[in-house]
């Protein structure tokens, strides 16, 4: 039987960079929290199919992100009872969606798909991470680094050896003072033409994994659903009128985080005017912005529905998740078919049916 990761011996107990390859990171690692990862990520490719197992694998140490929610939705319909063949074929297209499900009488395709933030956005992303890795070669036991703001000042890549060796002399620095004067935090900038970082330096008592021991959050403004709305029409519209109902699954990887106000502005409109916009019953109200709407421009009438989260590898018992029925579909699915529970329109409110959720199927 093919195995998803290599059986040897393991004595890596470093944490990941933040720029590193994810398979890799759990093929190496003997920390006791990532082998647990490991060996539940072994456990969900034991059930894919024999035959798709190499390409998912290879999909796996090259773009792990979207592999990984491919694995994924397999062992969450999966559990729910349902047998899953890759990349069906389909009536009247040389396209194959990701999935057909079948239980019983019960059949469906699914497509699943990642929704990223825009493209300048994951250029920040990238640049602080290099930063941090950066930073975190220094070999400083026991005086940390705390990020207090950083900044990008033009398009150019930091010059990472430049910025080290700063902050290694500022390091240095500290470490003459006398131990009275290391007990204020004082401020201190790192500025060039391309970035600037305000920093301080911290003595501690436990010896540091990364030096980097405080970072800023990242923050965008805005919500992640003109992201969503981008990702489900991408797949809506690919494979025609299909024969069979048709979920749409999409994994939101957005740093702005996912909300049911991002999910519901991107299906219904932003334009709602809702009094509690983050619950999820609430008025059946439409605007033309919104994906599901009667009068958009992208109706999407091919989806029976969506399947919304924000999962990844460590978050399966919290993940929350929003699977929501078209109200205008031409391909309508009894999601009572499924265990997880889900959100339609009944009686011109939006409701919930409370079943199951990620974690209860999942952990």
């Amino acid at each position: 039987m093919q195995k998803l990761f290599d059986e040897k011996e393991r004595h890596n107990i470093d944490f990941a960079k933040h720029q590193h390859n994810s398979y890799d990171f759990y093929n190496d690692t003997a920390r006791e929290e990532f082998v647990a990862v490991r060996n539940r990520l072994e456990d969900w490719f034991s059930r894919y199919p024999d035959s798709d197992k190499k390409q998912l694998k290879r999909d796996l140490q090259t773009r792990f992100e979207p592999a990984f929610f491919e694995l994924f939705i397999h062992e969450l319909f999966y559990r729910q009872g349902f047998t899953l063949t890759v990349h069906p074929d389909i009536p009247d297209s040389t396209r194959k969606p990701d999935f057909l499900a079948k239980k019983g009488e019960i059949a469906f395709y699914i497509e699943a798909k990642i929704a990223y933030d825009d493209f300048y956005e994951k250029v920040v992303i990238a640049k602080q991470s290099s930063i941090y890795d950066k930073l975190n070669e220094i070999d400083s036991a026991y005086i940390g680094i705390c990020i207090e703001e950083l900044y990008f000042l033009s398009t150019n890549q930091p010059r990472l050896n430049k910025i080290k060796t700063f902050f290694q002399q500022a390091i240095h620095e500290y470490t003459q003072q006398e131990p009275e004067d290391t007990e204020t935090i004082e401020r201190q900038i790192y500025e060039d033409n391309d970035v600037k970082i305000v920093f301080s330096l911290l003595t501690v008592e436990t010896q540091l994994i990364h030096t980097c021991i405080s970072e800023p959050p990242i923050v965008f403004l805005g919500g992640c659903e003109e992201q969503l709305k981008k990702s489900i029409i991408e797949k809506a519209y690919r494979y025609g009128n299909l024969d069979k109902p048709f979920l749409i699954c999409i994994n939101s990887l957005s740093y702005k985080k996912t909300s049911t106000e991002d999910v519901y502005n991107a299906l219904f409109g932003n334009y709602r005017r809702m009094a509690n916009i983050e619950n999820l019953n609430q008025d059946f109200k439409t605007s033309s912005d919104g994906i599901f709407a009667p009068d958009s421009a992208f109706s999407c009438k091919n989806a029976s529905g969506v399947f919304i989260t924000a999962v990844n590898e460590h978050n399966l018992a919290m993940a929350k998740h929003w699977l929501v029925r078209h109200p205008f579909t031409k391909n309508a699915f009894d999601m009572d078919a499924l265990d997880l529970s889900y959100i339609h329109v009944n009686n011109k409110k939006i409701e919930e049916v409370k079943k199951l959720s990620i974690g209860q199927l999942m952990v």
